[in-house]
């Protein structure tokens, strides 16, 4: 690693994690990081754990507006235009599955778009999950649609 034009020695405490020794095997399905803490040169490494069980669910998979390429991830077909957090919200309500917020994420493809993601159970392949809830979010919009949003109010 250069630094100033010359070649800075490695530090071991600072190429690893605290958490975890050059000994000790990494726990399966983690991804490795060197990452730089703000202000300080040297590296270490992060590890971040997948969530066995889970799916995120990010808020541009249903966009009707964005291309695959970019990040839709069903039919545009089943897409909606400019979905929100809350209509994802609501349809993994109907679809009776646990769920987490994170609305402040952004998606790294479009980091400049629309925010937020759900962490869903996962109770069938993501696909089908992604499916299921494209055609609730779909459902949402007609009846919202077709009663004016009265329906909506009548719920909360």
């Amino acid at each position: 690693m250069r630094v100033a034009g010359r070649l800075k020695h490695r530090k071991c405490e600072g190429w690893r994690s605290r958490r975890f020794h050059r000994s000790q095997s990494y726990p399966t399905g983690s991804k490795l990081f060197l990452t730089f803490k703000y202000g300080d040169s040297t590296p270490y490494l992060e590890v971040f754990m997948k969530l066995p069980g889970k799916a995120i669910v990010w808020l541009i998979y249903f966009d009707a507006s964005v291309t695959r390429r970019l990040g839709r991830r069903v039919p545009r077909e089943l897409a909606v235009e400019a979905p929100t957090l809350e209509e994802l919200v609501k349809a993994c309500k109907r679809l009776n599955l646990s769920f987490q917020v994170r609305d402040s994420a952004r998606y790294p493809r479009m980091w400049w778009g629309r925010r937020g993601y759900v962490i869903v159970d996962k109770s069938k392949p993501k696909g089908r999950l992604l499916e299921a809830l494209a055609l609730e979010m779909k459902r949402l919009r007609s009846e919202k649609d077709s009663y004016g949003g009265v329906l909506e109010k009548t719920l909360k």
